[in-house]
């Protein structure tokens, strides 16, 4: 403890002196250390700071370490207070250090680290003065960081042009992409910087747009930078089909000059040939919608549609004669090839089915419009698999009932025979009934050559189901056809003069048809159109020349259903009942026993048919869904689908 307090006994000693020294020489001046401070020739740094702390009643923290050394002064006829603290900045920045703003008072922190310690501050002002601006910012500290906000330069042009004026401890950053920047450094080289900034960031653009009539935007504004210079900013919106610039007033009156000029091209320059691929949809699809679109005046004002020259009109090809589309066809013409006069210049589109392209002929700037609006139309529309099932049920029933009495009475030569038949039974041989082998229940009660009772009883049950499963992939606003149809043939005769001949005269067709066309609406919703038609035949043909009766009904409608879900989509259901008597008048109506004197039958049938579905979008460039949708089925039917099995292997 003795040495350690005779230690600091020994550091502190010189500092005593000095600071003796310096009170002495301002005690025996007391007219002058009340406005000015005379410093001795060689002064220590540390006792520097403390007496601009005492002077101006700051706080200042730092090391001890930090501020040792001494530096030679002369201050002549003294130093005011803004005199002292400047010379003190002065000479801790000579040691690479300066002074910072706190929460409570300073700091005196290395040059290097300053910028990540300062806090930025918004409260800052630039302020004129004799000796020029001057920042004026909270607190006293040498090294500040301000926030400024660009009003109407670009950052990066600004912020590069500002680096030469500061120093290696200062920085300029910028707030992600906004026009926000954080200045700094020590206060009088951000005085510069703000006033340069405030001399640069005013706006002396202008901002004009120009439409070309002959090339398009983007080749004129690279005609615009190579010639004009590289400082004008130029924007070339294809889709308005005009040309923003931001120059200097002499500038634009040049980019005038040179879209005046480039318009006035001769008709030869302007034309231009070019070839667009469509891959996704059919070409003469992609040109009949262009047509119409170039037509409607998208590209420019339409004169007139013209045909193999200028002068000869064409009408559009839903007005076409029959004649006119077939010379058109003779001549190499597509039904959909077009040649349109617009704002006095030939486009001219030509469908190429064979390579599935687009020969276009016309302005640089009509065809780059037209490629365009080929890469927003050749979009490929994802697919859809249509699951559906068919279930067709049916129930029949029908009951027959019927008796038959015999009396034959022979008195002599006068024979008596009554009857009550309903052809259930056949006269046999022996004068009596045969019932024959009819089917269900039946009784005869013979005596021959006397009476005959005949009694049949049947009961017929049926109960049917058929399911079908078909799947069709289908691709977005396409239709897809699923048929099951029955066809029944039938004759025709031609009766001549001398002879009549027999041949096929066509057939009738009956059962189930199904048009499906979907639609992908947003959320991955489908619109379906459908129509269901049910036919069937009810009963046999009246001649070999007719075709038999036919029963048919139909389903049509439009409904939105989800993604993946199985959904009925309509039924039909038939219900028929019928019920028949033949009896012996008067006798028939008696009650009970009026029954040996009828026969009855009755029917009953239900036939119902109902059709569901299940759409699953399919996307994707690679069809991958396709792939493993297909691969089960394969793999049920034995069916082989090409791809590779990738097996493991060992690598030794």
């Amino acid at each position: 403890m003795l040495l350690r307090r005779a230690a600091l006994s020994d550091m502190l000693g010189p500092m005593r002196i000095s600071l003796c020294l310096v009170l002495f020489w301002l005690t025996s001046h007391p007219s002058l250390a009340q406005d000015r401070v005379h410093l001795p020739a060689e002064v220590e740094l540390a006792r520097l700071v403390d007496l601009s702390a005492q002077r101006l009643g700051l706080r200042i923290a730092y090391e001890p370490r930090q501020l040792a050394g001494t530096f030679m002064v002369r201050s002549g006829e003294g130093l005011d207070d803004k005199a002292l603290w400047a010379l003190t900045n002065e000479l801790l920045v000579q040691k690479n250090l300066t002074t910072i703003s706190t929460g409570d008072g300073l700091a005196i922190v290395p040059l290097n680290n300053a910028a990540r310690q300062a806090t930025p501050t918004e409260q800052w002002a630039l302020e004129e003065s004799d000796a020029g601006p001057r920042l004026r910012t909270p607190g006293r500290a040498g090294y500040v960081a301000i926030f400024y906000n660009i009003r109407e330069a670009q950052a990066e042009p600004l912020i590069a042009a500002a680096q030469p004026l500061l120093g290696s401890g200062g920085s300029i950053t910028r707030l992600g992409g906004s026009d926000r920047l954080i200045v700094a450094d020590l206060r009088g080289r951000v005085e510069r910087v703000v006033t340069f900034f405030q001399h640069q960031d005013i706006r002396t653009t202008v901002t004009r747009s120009y439409e070309p009539r002959i090339f398009s935007p983007g080749e004129v504004g690279e005609a615009v930078r190579r010639l004009i210079g590289a400082d004008v900013r130029v924007v070339a919106d294809e889709l308005t089909g005009t040309l923003l610039v931001e120059a200097t007033v002499p500038q634009h009156e040049a980019v005038a000059a040179l879209v005046e000029r480039l318009d006035a091209e001769t008709s030869a320059a302007r034309l231009s040939t070019r070839t667009i691929t469509v891959r996704h949809r059919p070409v003469e699809e992609i040109v009949t919608l262009i047509n119409r679109l170039l037509g409607a005046g998208v590209a420019g004002q339409p004169d007139r549609p013209i045909d193999d020259g200028p002068a000869t009109s064409r009408p559009p090809p839903e007005a076409q004669t029959a004649a006119e589309r077939a010379r058109r066809r003779d001549q190499g013409h597509s039904a959909n090839d077009g040649v349109i006069q617009i704002d006095g210049m030939t486009v001219s589109l030509v469908a190429d089915g064979a390579t599935s392209r687009i020969l276009a002929i016309g302005p640089p700037g009509v065809l780059d419009r037209v490629q365009e609006l080929v890469r927003e139309l050749d979009v490929r529309q994802p697919q859809v698999m249509l699951d559906v099932t068919m279930v067709s049920l049916s129930e029949g029933q029908t009951f027959d009932l019927g008796v038959e009495l015999e009396k034959i009475e022979i008195a002599g030569d006068i024979r008596i025979r009554l009857a009550s038949l309903f052809g259930l039974s056949t006269r046999s041989g022996d004068g009596g009934r045969d019932a024959g082998n009819g089917e269900g229940f039946t009784g005869v009660v013979l005596d021959p050559g006397d009476f005959a009772v005949v009694v049949r009883a049947l009961e017929t049950v049926n109960r049917g189901r058929s399911l079908s499963l078909p799947r069709v992939l289908v691709d977005n606003a396409a239709t897809a056809t699923l048929d099951a149809v029955r066809e029944e043939p039938f004759i025709s005769i031609n009766t001549g003069d001398t002879v009549a001949t027999t041949s096929f005269g066509g057939s009738a067709s009956a059962g189930t048809q199904i048009t499906v066309t979907p639609r992908i609406a947003e959320g991955d919703h489908l619109l379906l159109e459908y129509a269901v038609s049910l036919s069937q035949f009810v009963g046999q043909s009246a001649s070999p020349s007719v075709p038999p009766p036919r029963q048919q009904s139909s389903i049509t409608s439009i409904a939105t259903i989800p993604d993946g879900h199985a959904i009925v989509l309509g039924g039909l259901e038939t219900m028929n009942e019928g019920e028949a008597t033949s009896q012996v008048p008067l006798l028939g109506s008696i009650p009970i026993l009026g029954e040996l004197f009828k026969n009855r039958s009755r029917s009953s049938g239900r036939t119902r048919f109902y059709v569901f579905i299940r759409p699953t979008i399919t996307r994707g460039d690679g069809f991958e869904y396709l792939k493993y949708a297909s691969q089960d089925m394969a793999l049920d039917l034995g069916v082989d689908d090409g791809f590779p099995v990738v097996r493991p292997r060992v690598i030794r």
